[in-house]
């Protein structure tokens, strides 16, 4: 990317910030002058009109600023008022598509002797993310899609959490001030520059096309290495429609159900077997084939391994959760660095509540689960924005911020399904005393 390029994004993040304070000052000056109703009514306006400001900037930039603004929108229900979620969501199907000129200087650039081995590209992309776009073609009469990465976008990286750091801190955080977020932010910087390196992406779906070669539901397209670099990769082009189209399309609820369970049963797989989780869960990733029904795994950029021991002490935090202890259960959450120590008794009864709430859907006698009960997202969401509020010194705990966003997109698609099912079965695979992680 040119120094103009740099300066140009650079300007625009500040810009964005400058809007976002702006947005912040007159909410704090309005609240001077406001009885609690109109309050409620003033930050919640701010907060869309913030919200509106961030969408439409950060669609525009790509890169590193607009998947963090997609992480703002599953991330941030504690914190964001609806409406403000609903246009945040924007980012996950809005990037622009870049223009099919400095895609080809790209293709020509990494690909050299290969690129006049390709033909029929289609122009225009399949589809557009933050990252990169994707291209229809043909090789060696074989239909091929190649992902493309955008030109400068793995070298604005940096700068942009940097510049993003600030943003989210005027968005988000005014209130959390002894909270040392950059831990959170590194985390980030790290998946993005994984993402961006399109080798490690090839690496994981070989993995995964091998492992789903017999699996008579899951498949993931086939690699081709010949034509993978850093900033392009090259797979087999598969027929099928995004999860979220096939769900649009009113599936009958036997199919939709199975859907349900395979995902679930595919994550545990993904954690306890494999220990390499892909943790994007952004609808886009999974294809539905019907006739037979399938799923096709896609995009495993921001695909995390866990260790043994990372999982075990992950289970053992669950299991001291479930017992009810309050002290046991706040120990456990600053050995496995979930807490600061520092952190007092009203954080660890509100911690102590959020971990058995999620606990509670695989543990209930009150089966199979509904994934849209009113009831139950209201206890959450009200035991997740007290546990948030009441946080003096702990920051979103780095080691699991992307597992977590897996899970909540895993809820949040059973919710979209509208299933029921059984939970139990999976507590019992996940915590039985022969369980082999």
């Amino acid at each position: 990317m040119s120094k103009s390029s740099f300066f140009k994004r650079s300007v625009k993040l500040a810009g964005l910030a400058t809007k976002v304070a702006a947005k912040e000052v007159g909410l704090r000056a309005s609240k001077l002058i406001s009885d609690k109703t109109k309050e409620e009514l003033l930050t919640q306006l701010a907060r869309v009109q913030q919200a509106e400001l961030i969408t439409k900037n950060l669609s525009q930039l790509k890169g590193a600023a607009m998947k963090a603004g997609q992480l703002l929108s599953i991330d941030s229900s504690e914190f964001l008022p609806k409406e403000a979620l609903e246009i945040l969501s924007r980012l996950q199907s809005l990037a622009e598509a870049e223009d099919y000129r400095e895609i080809e200087r790209v293709l020509k650039r990494e690909l050299q002797e290969n690129f006049d081995k390709i033909t029929d590209i289609e122009e225009k992309p399949l589809a557009s993310a933050s990252i990169g776009q994707v291209h229809k073609c043909l090789y060696r009469g074989q239909a091929l899609v190649l992902k493309v990465q955008y030109p400068g976008i793995e070298e604005s990286i940096d700068s942009d959490i940097k510049l993003l750091e600030k943003l989210v801190g005027l968005f988000l955080l005014p209130t959390h001030k002894k909270i040392d977020f950059s831990g959170t932010f590194e985390e980030l910087r790290f998946v993005l520059h994984l993402e961006a390196n399109y080798l490690h992406e090839i690496e994981v779906l070989d993995f995964v096309y091998k492992q789903t070669l017999d699996d008579s539901f899951f498949s993931a397209p086939k690699p081709y290495h010949d034509l993978s670099t850093e900033k392009v990769l090259a797979m087999e082009y598969c027929e099928g429609v995004t999860l979220n189209q096939w769900i649009q399309t009113n599936p009958g609820v036997g199919s939709r159900r199975i859907v349900g369970v395979k995902l679930l049963d595919h994550f545990v797989r993904e954690f306890l077997e494999w220990n390499v989780v892909q943790t994007d869960p952004n609808f886009g990733n999974f294809l539905v084939q019907e006739d037979p029904l399938k799923v096709i795994l896609l995009d495993f950029g921001s695909t995390l391994r866990y260790s043994k021991e990372f999982i075990d002490e992950y289970k053992k935090t669950i299991l001291v959760a479930q017992s009810g202890d309050v002290d046991k259960t706040f120990e456990q959450a600053v050995a496995f660095g979930l807490l600061d120590a520092r952190e007092g008794q009203d954080v660890r009864q509100h911690f102590l509540l959020m971990m058995q709430l999620s606990i509670e859907p695989f543990v209930s006698m009150d089966q199979p689960f509904d994934f849209s009960s009113l009831d139950y997202e209201r206890r959450s969401r009200a035991a997740v924005l007290n546990f948030t509020k009441s946080l003096k010194f702990s920051p979103p705990p780095r080691k699991i911020i992307f597992l977590h966003r897996k899970l909540g997109g895993l809820f949040n698609l059973m919710k979209r399904l509208d299933v029921q099912i059984d939970l139990r079965p999976y507590w019992q695979q996940i915590f039985s005393p022969d369980q082999k992680t």
